[in-house]
């Protein structure tokens, strides 16, 4: 007689997800497992680096690494920017339409 819901349309209390909601998921275990091992290496340098730094010189160290981030990082940042300008399209676009160009057909999953 009140409300009666069905497990379709009923709510998790998550900002409108359903619970019968497709989610996404790795399509292969190497996918999987490349990405816990990225992950890993990564928090491993976060950990390791103020370690290292205080061990191995401190201040030293730092200024070198400040200028090579800086200079590495802001050339990427502007080659990323040209070659979506170039494209004119979004990230994936821009490497499927490059890759299209230069290897002849489209990949899989392109926009």
């Amino acid at each position: 007689m009140g409300s009666q819901h069905t497990s379709e349309h009923r709510s998790t209390g998550v900002r409108g997800t359903v619970e019968n909601a497709v989610r996404d998921s790795f399509q292969s275990k190497w996918g999987f497992i490349l990405a816990c091992v990225g992950s890993a290496v990564g928090m491993g340098n976060i950990w390791m680096f103020p370690m290292r730094v205080s061990k191995y010189g401190g201040a030293t160290f730092l200024i070198p690494y400040f200028i090579f981030l800086f200079l590495i990082a802001a050339s990427g940042v502007i080659e990323e920017m040209s070659f979506g300008r170039s494209t004119r399209k979004g990230p994936i676009g821009s490497f499927a339409d490059t890759l299209s160009k230069r290897f002849g057909k489209p990949k899989r999953g392109a926009a």
